[in-house]
């Protein structure tokens, strides 16, 4: 990844609350030991990529990557490394918005904390440096926003169960694969190709990971776009499966129906009965789509052409 380092000459400001004084981002440094007794006058976050030694209160510890340390105002900063050359991101800021947030979070302060994914510093000082200089002048909120964000992300991190391994990239990589892929023919043997793991493996690693089958987490998004899709009166069921990755309608039907409980037709028809947006937690229990079956037959859902209307009744 292309690094940048940029001091601003007075802070910007994201509103009076929170100021923005400097931002690096894959900052190499050759072989050395950064000592700065005082620290400086504001809050220096910052992420390690490489191994290094820092100095905590009373003592100077080893810190495996990646790893961030959080200091306050006025403490000392110690840390890098005499062996090797060192990379890490950083990010100086001052004010109260900034103070209550890492209390909020309830992050470390002049210590180092162990962090699974870098990214998410990453592209926290990626949006951040992109709307302080892009723009004639920054938006306040975007800025406060976008930090908050990443605190909460770091937080989440933190507070998540050591017992859970953190998920590899390849797996995340994966998952966000079938998440904008859904639609393309799919099979166990290419998904367990990109993790380089056989398909048993792949398996149990996914579930492990996830805590679902491969296959059924794809059914499942699938289905959830699906059910999408059947508010769009101009679609046909068939045009619905297709979009889903289905081209037979009757296998789609059938594992729509195993899902939802209802047909798509039901379902497109509950839907033209009053819910304006899909959403799982708006599933009809089995009394309630009963009682509504008499008054579902009733419904024309799409104002079509006299030629083409369809009534649409649940199957």
């Amino acid at each position: 990844m292309h690094g940048f380092k940029q001091w601003f000459s007075a802070p910007i400001p994201a509103g009076a609350a929170f100021r923005i004084r400097g931002i690096g981002l894959h900052e190499r440094m050759h072989p050395w030991m950064v000592d700065r007794r005082t620290g400086t006058q504001d809050y220096l976050i910052m992420c390690f990529h490489d191994a290094v030694r820092v100095w905590e209160p009373n003592s100077l510890r080893d810190l495996t990557p990646p790893g961030i340390v959080v200091w306050e105002p006025g403490r000392r900063h110690y840390y890098g490394s005499t062996e090797h050359t060192w990379n890490h991101s950083w990010i100086h800021g001052e004010g109260p918005f900034l103070t209550q947030a890492l209390r909020t979070a309830r992050l470390p302060l002049n210590r180092i904390l162990q962090i699974s994914e870098p990214l998410i510093l990453e592209k926290a000082l990626i949006d951040l440096h992109a709307e302080l200089t892009l723009h004639r002048q920054p938006d306040p909120l975007i800025l406060r926003d976008t930090f908050e964000i990443f605190m909460r992300s770091l937080a989440r991190g933190r507070d998540e169960p050591t017992a859970h391994a953190p998920v590899p990239a390849r797996f995340l990589a994966i998952k966000g694969w079938i998440d904008s892929h859904y639609d393309q023919p799919v099979t166990l043997a290419a998904l367990a190709q990109q993790a380089h793991l056989s398909v048993p493996h792949f398996c149990s690693e996914f579930k492990r990971y996830f805590g679902v089958p491969a296959i059924d987490y794809l059914i499942r998004t699938r289905m959830q776009a699906a059910a999408h899709q059947l508010g769009d009166c101009n679609r046909s069921i068939t045009e619905v499966a297709q979009l889903a990755g289905y081209e037979n309608l009757f296998h789609f039907s059938r594992l729509f129906k195993q899902r939802f409980g209802m047909s798509p037709m039901a379902m497109r028809n509950w839907i033209a009965g009053g819910v304006s947006q899909w959403s799982e937690s708006l599933a009809p229990t089995a009394r309630q789509w009963a009682a509504a079956r008499p008054s579902l037959k009733r419904v024309r859902h799409c104002a079509r052409p006299a030629a083409s209307r369809v009534r649409l009744i649940p199957q």
